[in-house]
C-alpha cells in the first residue's frame, strides 16, 4: 500500500465488521474486498468476508463444472417452462402422497385437482395444452419479444402461432 492511501484510510484500520456469512468479527481493510472507488468510507467494503467470498465463487465453479459434465443435452437450457408441466406433476403427486386419513377435504381438492388437470392437459412430449387446445410453446408469460425472438432462431417455432 502506499503511503497516501495508509494517510486518507487510517481511522479505518481498526474497524471490525461482522461478516454476513459465517458471523466472525474481522478487520475491516485486511479481511474485507473494496467494492466501491472510494475507500474512505466505510461503505466501500463488501460485508462479506474474503474468505467467505473466495468459498462462494469456487462453490459456483464447481456447480458449473458439475453441470456441464451432466449435461447430456435432454434437458432444455434455454426455456425454462419447457419442463414446468413434469416439475409440477412431481410437486403435485408429492403433495398426494402426503394426504392421510386425517386431511380435510379441502387439502385434497387443492392437491388432487390440480394433479388430475395437469395429467388431462399434458400432451406425449412433455408440454401442457392450453386451456383452449392449443399446445404451448414453452414460453407461457414470456414477453412477446423473447417469443418472436426464440420463432426466429428456433426451426421448431418457426411455424408455431403465437398467442
Amino acid at each position: 500500500m502506499d503511503i497516501d492511501f495508509e494517510l486518507e484510510t487510517q481511522h479505518l484500520f481498526l474497524i471490525e465488521r461482522t461478516c454476513v456469512v459465517c458471523g466472525k468479527q474481522k478487520n475491516l481493510i485486511a479481511d474485507f474486498y473494496k467494492c466501491r472507488p472510494d475507500a474512505t468510507k466505510i461503505s466501500s467494503y463488501a460485508y462479506e468476508c474474503k474468505e467467505c467470498t473466495r468459498d462462494r465463487v469456487r462453490e459456483l465453479k464447481l456447480w458449473s463444472q458439475i453441470k456441464n459434465e451432466l449435461d447430456d443435452g435432454s434437458f432444455d437450457t434455454k426455456y425454462v417452462n419447457t419442463h414446468q408441466a413434469e416439475s409440477y406433476i412431481h410437486n403435485l403427486q408429492n403433495r398426494v402422497n402426503s394426504l392421510g386419513p386425517n386431511s380435510q377435504p379441502a387439502e385434497i381438492v387443492n392437491a388432487a385437482g390440480p394433479l388430475e388437470t395437469l395429467k388431462r392437459l399434458k400432451t406425449e412430449d412433455g408440454k401442457l395444452k392450453q386451456f383452449d387446445g392449443k399446445v404451448s410453446d414453452g414460453m407461457l408469460g414470456a414477453p412477446e419479444h423473447v417469443k418472436l425472438a426464440a420463432k426466429k432462431q428456433d426451426p421448431l417455432l418457426k411455424d408455431a402461432t403465437i398467442e
